[in-house]
């Protein structure tokens, strides 16, 4: 029975080992050499079967490996997530804004006035914190000038006092709002830029004397306003300002910004147009 199962593998691989049919060979000596044949083959397939199953114990561990990855990655993920959300009174989540940054001030009395409102809002009106800690905070936002100032008391309320004392001085305030405005370096060539860079300094001061400082805007400061301003624009803005007024009467404040911020955004305008197509400036006047 052996033999005959032999005979039938041999018969199935008589294709590959056409060579053990020769009749050089003897019965005995070809039933051996056909059973180290397929015995060798068989050790092929065998050691073929353990290098798939090493490859699939690799690819097994390495799916698991993946999966660990992306579990750990996932629960950092809500972890990050748990970290920046947080309840309110009504237990429903909110999201964790980034910290306010304390105010600085650096020894500018113009600046000082928003400095303050921004410290009292942030540290002196926090009950949480203790007068060391608010004058650890304090000291911590004083740079420049400021920083070198010396109080009576080593103590928060001395050094805010002392503060308030140098730079809430009306007189230098007032000196001060009014100085940057006559003192803004004069606009020698059309810039948008620099149009609106002036009238974001003369907004800034006007807004410190007149909210700051309880101040009035009154016909007599716009007159005074204009002049100042005019003498400080561009030579071509000032004669398109010109011919823009259509009566004698004196023009107000707000007339003459409203003419400096479409001036501006014309200035823009042309700056886009490709240099082919580019018009004469001169010939512009805004109505």
């Amino acid at each position: 029975m052996h033999e005959t199962k032999l005979n039938k593998k041999g018969l199935a691989l008589q294709e590959k080992f056409a060579f053990h049919l020769k009749p050089i060979y003897s019965p005995n000596l070809r039933r051996k050499l056909l059973s180290e044949s397929i015995a060798e083959e068989m050790s092929k397939k065998s050691s073929e079967k353990d290098d798939c199953n090493a490859d699939i114990e690799q690819i097994n561990e390495r799916i698991e490996e993946t999966e660990l990855g992306l579990k750990i990655l996932l629960s950092s993920l809500k972890v990050n997530e748990n970290a920046n959300t947080v309840l309110n009174d009504n237990g429903k989540a909110k999201i964790r804004l980034p910290e306010i940054p304390l105010p600085e001030f650096s020894g500018k009395i113009a600046e000082f006035a928003n400095f303050k409102n921004q410290f009292t809002n942030l540290i002196s009106n926090n009950d949480q914190l203790s007068d060391s800690q608010k004058l650890y905070y304090l000291r911590a936002s004083l740079k420049g000038e400021a920083k070198l100032l010396e109080s009576s008391s080593d103590n928060f309320q001395s050094l805010f006092k002392a503060l308030s004392d140098r730079y809430e001085n009306q007189r230098q305030l007032i000196d001060s709002h009014v100085l940057e405005l006559i003192n803004y370096d004069k606009i020698l060539n059309e810039s948008a830029k620099e149009l609106r860079a002036l009238m974001d300094c003369v907004n800034k001061n006007m807004r410190a004397l007149i909210r700051s400082l309880k101040y009035e805007q009154n016909k007599l400061s716009d007159v005074m306003l204009i002049n100042i301003i005019l003498q400080k624009i561009d030579r071509e803005s000032r004669k398109q300002f010109e011919l823009s007024l259509t009566t004698a009467e004196i023009p107000t404040f707000d007339i003459l910004m409203k003419f400096l911020e479409k001036r501006s955004s014309l200035l823009d305008s042309i700056n886009r147009i490709p240099n082919s197509k580019m018009i004469n400036r001169n010939t512009v006047c805004i109505k």
